[in-house]
């Protein structure tokens, strides 16, 4: 997981900054630079691999002449640039086959089917030069805090499950688990998807119609998720080794990520595979055992060129799916729901 260095997530970094404040120097949570783009990340498509910055590739995908000499990525920014500048500057004011080769390289299948305003949105996010992760994992964010709050103050692991307005203004909240309790605070903030509000807490205040139409109606993308673990970081030993980024491919698994922790070490390493939108509900079906098996074909197809025998290598897998009918892995509005529900939720 990656933060980008923006504005926007300032917030983010002023709560670590709180964080490591209040606790010793061995639970501080340490930034560390993500590398979103590798000068050797490549591309897989129809059979070959291409550098990701390679200006033949759109005539050789037959593109109409006009878009010859570009990549996928300049192709996208000549439309989004504009509204981007709009949003820097005030951010309150502020052809199908080529669409569907920016769409390949740049994002997920039928992802461009969505609003334009999340595709300004999403475009505006990976626009940020510079991005950081965690030493050891994200997860320590989460760790940290707890450990801040005290075992008195959080749940962890211990879903919400009923809401209840008390007569003095506080709120009541049933929590579920092995020792199912309830807990009185002062105020609450539900930072969860609007699916898991309506599926998850089965008893709570109802709120304005707009807001009740608001979590019923936002769309949210399904999206799939697997960690491979390997014995060695074989990918940064190939002939053009690859520290960090990502290779997006017209394979079934779409995006290899190459991670940014430990990069260089001679530990094992993990790799992951991501896949949203159409691309992660073909996944939904399937056992776990036969998504491996599928994933492992295709890293095989991708790396057994450059010598590298990935099933000698291979420990163990785990992953997820989020699907959307469960809260989805991100909100990707139809045409019209930023205006219409943004604010109101």
């Amino acid at each position: 997981m990656r933060i980008p260095l923006s504005p926007l997530h300032a917030c983010v970094f002023e709560f670590v900054r709180y964080l490591n404040e209040q606790n010793v120097v061995e639970d501080k949570v340490e930034f560390i630079p993500y590398v979103l783009q590798h000068i050797n990340n490549k591309v897989h498509l129809q059979g070959r691999v291409w550098d990701a910055t390679d200006r033949s590739l759109a005539a050789w995908m037959e593109l109409p002449q006009e878009f010859h000499n570009k990549t996928a990525g300049e192709m996208l920014r000549v439309v989004m640039d504009p509204w981007i500048a709009l949003l820097k500057a005030d951010f309150e004011r502020g052809m199908a086959e080529v669409i569907d080769f920016v769409e390949l390289i740049m994002s997920q299948t039928n992802q461009y089917d969505q609003s334009f305003t999340d595709l300004v949105l999403q475009t505006m996010h990976f626009s940020n030069s510079k991005w950081v992760t965690v030493q050891r994992g994200l997860s320590r964010i989460i760790d940290v805090a707890a450990k801040t709050l005290g075992p008195s103050c959080i749940f962890r692991n211990a879903p919400v499950s009923e809401i209840y307005e008390l007569p003095d203004g506080k709120l009541e909240l049933g929590i579920g688990g092995i020792a199912p309790t309830k807990r009185v605070f002062d105020k609450v903030v539900l930072a969860v998807s609007p699916a898991a509000i309506q599926q998850g807490i089965r008893t709570r205040p109802k709120w304005s119609y707009m807001k009740e139409r608001a979590i019923q109606a936002i769309h949210e993308g399904p999206l799939y998720k697997i960690g491979l673990h390997f014995q060695t970081r074989f990918w940064e030993h190939t002939a053009e080794p690859c520290f960090g980024g990502q290779t997006q491919t017209d394979f079934r698994i779409r995006w290899i990520v190459y991670p940014s922790n430990y990069i260089g070490s001679h530990k094992s390493g993990c790799l992951m595979v991501y896949a949203g939108m159409t691309d992660a509900l073909r996944w939904s079906w399937t056992t776990h055992q036969e998504r491996v098996k599928l994933v492992m074909e295709d890293l095989n197809t991708f790396f057994s060129p450059q010598g590298v025998d990935i099933y000698v290598q291979f420990i163990e897998a785990f992953d997820m799916h989020w699907p959307s009918e469960a809260g989805g892995g991100n909100t990707m509005y139809l045409p019209g729901q930023y205006s219409r529900f943004h604010d109101v939720i």
